[in-house]
C-alpha cells in the first residue's frame, strides 16, 4: 500500500554489530561514505530514544537499480572496513579523542554547529 511522505531510508548497526564491535562508532560510516562522494546523515533520534543512532538516505525518484547496488556496495565496503584492525579507516576512532575531536569533526566535513545551538554538533545536511 502506498502512503505519500518523504522518500526516506534510514538505517542503523544491529544489536549484534554493535555488542561484536562496541569501539565501532556508526558515525564513522557516514563520513567514509561522503568520502566516496555519499551523503548518508548520521542522526540521534528524538528524546527518549536519542541514544539511538540512524543513518539516513533519501531515495530520489530517479535512482537506479545500478546507482542503489552502488550505494550498497559501498556501504558494505566501509563497513567492514571497519571491522579490520589494520584498515586506514579504524584511524578514525583517533580522530574522537582529546583535544582534536572538534577540529576533526570540522574537517570530515561536519558544519560545526545549529543555528541558534552552539555546542550541538551537526551532519553534512540539515534535520528534516
Amino acid at each position: 500500500m502506498y502512503k505519500p511522505g518523504l522518500p526516506v531510508v534510514a538505517f542503523r548497526f544491529s544489536d549484534e554489530f554493535q555488542k561484536k564491535y562496541p569501539d565501532i562508532q556508526q558515525k564513522w560510516v557516514q563520513t567514509l561514505l561522503r568520502a566516496k562522494g555519499w551523503i548518508s546523515p548520521n542522526y540521534n533520534l528524538p528524546p527518549n530514544a536519542e541514544k539511538i543512532e540512524v543513518l539516513r538516505v533519501v531515495v530520489r525518484e530517479n535512482m537506479s537499480e545500478e546507482l542503489i547496488d552502488l550505494y550498497l556496495s559501498d556501504l558494505l565496503s566501509v563497513t567492514e572496513d571497519l571491522t579490520k584492525a589494520d584498515s586506514p579507516a579504524r584511524g578514525l576512532a583517533t580522530l574522537g579523542r582529546g583535544k582534536y575531536n572538534q577540529s576533526a569533526e570540522l574537517k570530515a566535513g561536519s558544519s560545526g554547529h545549529e543555528e541558534g545551538d552552539a555546542h550541538k554538533p551537526t551532519t553534512y545536511a540539515r534535520q528534516c
